[in-house]
Parts: structure tokens; sequence; C-alpha cells
């Protein structure tokens, strides 16, 4: 397959990093995908809220609603996944397979409309205050989880930065073999940017079964129990550390994953620490050992 992932990318200098180095791009081409994909997974509430990339859907409809089809809900030709295709970078490749030429078309016109140039604008933009965050907050956090971990912090990954109100953070597999990541957040506290990117970092340093394989109860509890640690690391232990301020931890704004394990974990993170043998694998076990965990 032609690799598209070169024509139409704005790379934001990467964050050159001695351990976790985070390449923040904007490919436009993914930009318009998951913009239009997210945004028909919740029409009503871009409509009442967001006039820019609700015009700009609007816009995208109406200049092929066949292909617009395509674009939104992907090469999944059931239809399930209306609004989700594009969190998956390789969704956004099986599509320009199906019909690369009148796809290839279609985005190029979507590119010369205003109201997108706008959303590239406020998108590059963005990309540069995460990358700022990173590169600001990154020696003591990343002394912070080797510290709490004893995990060997080499990896480079690729941000792929989309609209930051289209508020999406999650892994994407990877690209053209690279770890990646997909940001299109707004911060909603102090240093959001920097715990959620080390939160989604956090989980290529563990082993999980491929988004799209059939996962077996094993995987899943022991996928739970990794995305529970990753919690305590990053979305508690970095968050308190960055603002000293209790009421920024997740458990407080209600962002937490699994909200009563994190309440069942947080006393077995205490006891971990307090032992003073920091080996993420032995906090794997004791977390495991309890049933309200898992």
């Amino acid at each position: 397959m032609e690799n598209y992932r070169d024509e139409n990318i704005v790379t934001i200098a990467k964050a050159v990093t001695r351990g976790v180095s985070l390449d923040f791009e904007v490919n436009e081409d993914f930009l318009i995908m998951h913009t239009l994909g997210k945004i028909r997974g919740a029409p009503i509430y871009y409509e009442k809220n967001d006039p820019l990339l609700f015009s700009f859907y609007e816009h995208a409809k109406s200049v092929s609603p066949s292909i617009f089809d395509l674009v939104t809900l992907g090469s999944n030709k059931d239809k399930t996944r209306i609004g989700y295709s594009f969190e998956r970078y390789h969704d956004w490749e099986d599509t320009f397979n199906d019909a690369p030429g009148v796809m290839r078309a279609y985005v190029a016109s979507l590119k010369r409309d205003a109201r997108f140039a706008k959303i590239l604008s406020e998108t590059l933009e963005r990309a540069r205050e995460c990358k700022a965050q990173w590169e600001n907050n990154y020696d003591a956090t990343k002394a912070t989880v080797e510290a709490l971990t004893g995990l060997d912090l080499d990896k480079n990954i690729s941000v792929y930065i989309t609209h930051p109100r289209l508020n999406c953070g999650k892994v994407i597999e990877t690209v053209n073999g690279v770890p990646s990541v997909n940001w299109g957040m707004n911060d909603l506290w102090p240093n959001y940017t920097t715990v959620y990117l080390w939160h989604e970092a956090l989980h290529w340093f563990f082993e999980h079964p491929g988004l799209h394989d059939k996962w077996t109860k094993e995987d899943i509890e022991k996928f739970n129990i990794d995305h529970v640690i990753i919690q305590l690391i990053a979305d508690y232990e970095l968050a308190l550390q960055l603002n000293g301020d209790a009421n920024y931890l997740p458990h407080k704004t209600g962002e937490w994953h699994f909200p009563k394990a994190m309440e069942k974990a947080l006393p077995i993170w205490n006891r971990y620490k307090e032992e003073g043998v920091l080996n993420v694998y032995r906090l794997r076990e004791m977390l495991s050992a309890d049933k309200g965990v898992r």
C-alpha cells in the first residue's frame, strides 16, 4: 500500500528526550477523517456546542453523501462503529484502500474549505502547546515513573494530534511500525496533557492483546489490572506531583476508569510504596491477589 502518511503531515518539532521520545504530528487526512467520524458519533452535541466543527461536518456531508458514509463508517461493512472508525489509525488506511482515488479527491476538496483551515490552525496551535508542556514537565515526571515502576523507559512514540474539542486520547496501535497515540484534548486542569500523555505512553510498556483480537477472560482481567496500575502512576501520582492539589486527582473529577477497583487499589498502592521494593510486576501480583481490583 502507498504510504499516505508522508504527504499531508506537519511535524511539530520532535520532543527529544532521553527515554520516552514523543513525536507530535498533525496529519491533515487523519484530522479530517477523525473529525468527521467523531462528530457522526455525537452530532447533536456538536450542533449545540461547536458551530465550527459541526458546520464543517455538514459541509463534508453535502459534498458527497456516499463518500461521507465511507469516510465516517470506514471499511467496516456492517456499519457498527459509527463515529469511532477513525480513532484507530489503521481504519483510516483501510478506507483509502477501499477507494483511494475517489477518497483522495474528496479529502482534497475538503482541505480547500475555509473551515478546515481554521480547524487545522487550531490543531497546530494545540500541538505546540502539548509539546511545550510535555518538555517542561518531562525530566521530573520521568524520574518519578522510573522510581515507582523500575521500568526502563526507552521508547519512541508518535502522537497524532487532532482537534482539541474532539475529546479523544487513546492508543492507536502502531503506525508504520511506530507505537502511536491519538490525542485531541484541551487541558481540563493544570498539566492535564502531561498526565494523560504519560497514561497513554505507559500502555506501550505493558503487554496487551491486539485491540481487534478476540479477548479471553484472562486477557481482560490482565488489561484491567494494568490499566489500574497506569492510573495509579499517571492519573494519581503524577497529577499530585505536578499540581500539589488533591482536587485535581481524577477520583475527585470523576475521570477514573474502574472507580471501585481504584478505591480497592489505593491502599495496596500505598503499601507497595512503603515497602520500598518498587517493581511494577510485583505490584501487578499484589493487585491481582485482590478480587476487588480484578
